[in-house]
């Protein structure tokens, strides 16, 4: 989902799971009337997309297009490599009538606490203040908190400690009692027993890229994260 009237960076490469190498491909982004896309650093695989035109809530769909280094169009045997992807760029909501808690997790780009530390000022402009981050790490102040290391992917999120390489050897949502992930019990470890009602995910990356930390098949990704 994304806020009409706003600009957001889209980083395509996490999105797309394929044996090509960054300088192997780029893709080709569609959007709907009353949006636009810039590509200023394409083989960063950085995307701007600009939702200023937009005003209110609207439904519609982002077109991927994968394209080699030349511009023509990859295949596999039997069709071209496509993908419709459904979104909506949302009006401004009202503030919650209750108190709501959002858990960010990630990689070295959500430890630096920057992610977090926008994505509170942009609700407190937007008014919306029943908003609360919960976490066990903190950044400048308490409020300002998350889950995240630089060089974790998605297995030190769902994977056993003990499967984990010693250089990542961590995932505190891990319950050894049950040997499985187990949300309500970092809740009650690492943010006073609260009910956690969104968490954002901010991962992908070092499962390309991270030699030393690629473990977890997509497949038990894919499993796993319905813990969430």
């Amino acid at each position: 989902d994304f806020v009409a009237g706003e600009k957001v960076e889209l980083f395509d490469r996490g999105l797309i799971h394929s044996d090509l190498t960054k300088d192997e491909f780029f893709t080709e982004i569609t959007l709907p009337s009353g949006s636009s896309l810039k590509n200023p650093e394409q083989k960063m695989h950085k995307n701007l997309l600009d939702f200023t035109g937009v005003s209110e809530t609207t439904s519609s769909n982002l077109y991927f297009w994968i394209r080699d280094i030349y511009g023509n169009q990859l295949t596999t045997s039997d069709s071209m490599l496509y993908k419709s992807v459904p979104f909506t760029v949302n009006a401004i909501p009202p503030n919650p009538s209750s108190m709501k808690n959002i858990l960010f997790c990630g990689d070295s780009l959500m430890s630096t606490g920057l992610i977090t530390q926008k994505f509170i000022q942009k609700m407190t402009g937007y008014g919306l203040t029943n908003l609360k981050l919960v976490g066990r790490r903190f950044h400048t102040t308490v409020e300002n908190r998350f889950e995240g290391l630089g060089g974790w992917a998605w297995r030190n999120y769902v994977d056993d400690p003990a499967t984990l390489p010693s250089g990542y050897p961590d995932n505190y949502f891990w319950d050894s009692s049950i040997g499985d992930i187990n949300i309500t019990k970092y809740m009650q470890t690492y943010a006073s027993g609260d009910n956690l009602d969104y968490i954002v995910c901010e991962l992908g990356m070092n499962h390309l890229v991270n030699s030393t930390n690629q473990g977890s098949d997509l497949t038990v990704v894919s499993t796993k994260v319905k813990h969430f």
